[in-house]
C-alpha cells in the first residue's frame, strides 16, 4: 500500500501603490491513497480500492487606505475539492464467513466508486473607519458552494456465503443489492448552499482606562431543499416530511467586550465579553436528508430460490426480495440553526518583565444543536 500526497504553493505580494496592497495564493494537493476505501484484517486488496483527493485553492486580499481615516480589505476564495474513491474491480462483493466468523472480503468495496465534487466561492469585505474615540467596522460576506455526492451503497450487489464449502459448491446464503427508486436522484445528491453574513462594530474608548467593544452580526443560510417527499401515509400521523425544509432567517448575534485597566499602570487588565453565535450545517447532513427517506435508495435481500446465480446481479429491480424497514432522516418543522451564547471574564497580572500571571473563565451553552 502507498499513501501519496504532492502539495504545491505559490504566492506574491504586490505594493500598486502607497495605498494599496494586494496579495494573492494558489493552493495545489493532490493525494493518493491505496487501501482506504475499505480495510481490515479480512479484506483483500481489491476489495480496497483508491481514495483521492484533488484541491485547487485560489485566493486574493486587497488592503486600501482610502482616507487616513478609513481603511477597507477585500478578500477572495475560490475552491475546487475532487474526492473521487475508485475500486480496484467491479466484481461483485463477496463475504465469506466460516464457522461464524467473517474469513475473507473480496470482489469490490459496496461504497466504490463513489465522489465528492465541491465547488465554491467566497467573497468578504471589511470596511474600517476611526472618528475621535470610536473605530467603526462594517463588514459582509457571501458564500457560495455548489457540490455534488454519489454514494451508492451495495448498488453492484454483495453475496454471503456461511462456509468454505459453500463458496466453492457456489451455494450463498444471501445476497443483497440496491437499486435507485424510480422518479428520484437515486444516490446522487446536490446540497448546494449559498450563505451571508453582516455585522457592524464600535470600539469604544470610553477613558484611557476602558475599552468598549458593540457589535451585531446577521448569519442567513440559504440551504436546497430536500428534492423528494416521501407520500406515505404511514409517516403523516407523525408529520414526517421528507421534503421539508425552512431555511432560518432570523439569526441576529449581539456582540459585548470590554478591557479596563483599574491602576494607573499597564500592569493589571481585566478583560471579558458575552456574544451570540450561529452553527453552519455541514452539507454531508444535507446529503443524508436527501438521500435517506426510504423512496432515493431501496436495498432488498434475497434467499433461498430467489437468489441470483453466484456472481450474477440484477440489471434492474426485480419483483422479488425483501426490504427492510427504511431508516428515514428528515428535518424537523421547528428546525433551526444551532446557536452558542458565549461568555468569558479574565484577569492578567505582570508579576514583572515578560511575565504574566492570568486566571480566566469561559461560560458556553448551546441551544437547538
Amino acid at each position: 500500500l502507498a499513501y501519496n500526497q504532492n502539495v504545491y504553493l505559490i504566492k506574491n505580494d504586490w505594493h500598486l501603490s502607497d495605498k494599496h496592497r494586494l496579495s494573492m495564493r494558489y493552493n495545489r494537493q493532490g493525494f493518493n491513497g491505496e487501501g482506504l476505501e475499505s480495510s481490515g484484517n479480512q479484506v483483500a486488496l481489491e476489495h480496497s480500492g483508491v481514495s483521492q483527493v484533488k484541491t485547487d485553492t485560489v485566493t486574493a486580499s486587497l488592503s486600501s487606505v482610502l482616507t487616513p481615516t478609513l481603511l477597507n480589505e477585500f478578500r477572495f476564495q475560490y475552491l475546487r475539492d475532487d474526492e473521487p474513491g475508485t475500486p480496484r474491480t467491479l466484481g461483485v462483493e463477496t463475504v465469506l464467513r466460516h464457522g461464524g466468523v467473517t474469513a475473507l472480503t473480496f470482489g469490490s468495496s459496496p461504497i466504490s466508486p463513489r465522489y465528492t465534487n465541491l465547488k465554491a466561492a467566497q467573497f468578504i469585505d471589511n470596511l474600517t473607519r476611526t472618528r475621535g474615540r470610536h473605530t467603526l467596522k462594517f463588514g459582509g460576506d457571501l458564500h457560495h458552494a455548489r457540490i455534488v455526492n454519489l454514494f451508492a451503497g451495495n448498488v453492484r450487489g454483495s453475496y454471503a456465503f456461511n462456509s468454505y464449502d459453500d463458496y466453492f459448491a457456489a451455494r450463498p446464503a444471501s445476497y443483497v443489492q440496491a437499486f435507485a427508486g424510480e422518479g428520484t436522484p437515486g444516490f446522487l445528491t446536490k446540497p448546494n448552499f449559498t450563505e451571508f453574513g453582516f455585522y457592524l462594530q464600535d470600539e469604544f474608548r470610553a477613558t484611557p482606562k476602558l475599552t468598549l467593544n458593540f457589535g451585531l452580526r446577521y448569519d442567513l443560510a440559504l440551504l436546497t431543499k430536500p428534492p423528494v417527499t416521501n407520500p406515505d401515509p404511514q409517516l403523516v400521523p407523525f408529520g414526517v416530511d421528507t421534503g421539508f425544509l425552512k431555511n432560518d432567517k432570523n439569526n441576529f448575534g449581539p456582540r459585548f467586550g470590554f478591557a479596563y485597566r483599574p491602576l494607573n499602570s499597564d500592569r493589571l487588565v481585566v478583560r471579558g465579553g458575552y456574544g451570540f453565535y450561529y452553527g453552519r450545517v455541514p452539507q454531508i447532513l444535507l446529503s443524508t436528508a436527501y438521500n435517506q427517506n426510504g423512496l432515493s435508495g431501496i436495498s432488498l435481500s434475497f434467499t433461498g430460490t430467489a437468489l441470483p446465480a453466484y456472481p450474477n446481479v440484477f440489471s434492474a429491480r426485480p419483483a422479488g426480495g425483501t426490504s427492510a424497514a427504511p431508516s428515514i432522516f428528515f428535518f424537523d418543522q421547528s428546525w433551526v440553526m444551532s446557536l452558542t451564547m458565549q461568555g468569558s471574564l479574565g484577569v492578567e497580572y505582570e508579576v514583572q518583565r515578560n511575565t504574566t500571571v492570568g486566571i480566566s473563565y469561559l461560560t458556553v451553552r448551546g441551544v437547538h444543536l
